[in-house]
C-alpha cells in the first residue's frame, strides 16, 4: 500500500472521459459541484469562472458553459458551491 510510487498498489482513478471543458485559457485551479449535482463551478487562472450545467452533459456533444463571471482581476484560486443550489462563491 504505499502513496503512488511506481509498482504500488495505491488508488488510481478509472473512468470514461465524459466531457471538455475546454473554455478556460489558462489551468483551472478549482472545481466545486453543486450539492444536488445539478452545476460545477471551475476558477481559473485566466481570471474567470464559469459554470457548467450537468444536466446538459448526457444531450450536447459540444459541451459549453451556461455563464462566464470576469469581473474580477487577478488568479482565481478558490470557488464553492452554496447550498441553495443558486449560487457560488
Amino acid at each position: 500500500g504505499g502513496r503512488g510510487g511506481p509498482g504500488s498498489s495505491a488508488w488510481r482513478p478509472r473512468g470514461v472521459l465524459i466531457a471538455h471543458m475546454a473554455e478556460h485559457r489558462k489551468a483551472v485551479t478549482k472545481l466545486a459541484v453543486s450539492r444536488g449535482g445539478g452545476f460545477v463551478v471551475s476558477a481559473s487562472a485566466d481570471e474567470t469562472c464559469k459554470v457548467w450545467d450537468l444536466r446538459r452533459l448526457e444531450r450536447d456533444v459540444s459541451f459549453h458553459s451556461r455563464l462566464t463571471y470576469a469581473a474580477q482581476p487577478g488568479r482565481i484560486t478558490c470557488v464553492a458551491a452554496c447550498d441553495d443550489e443558486a449560487s457560488v462563491a
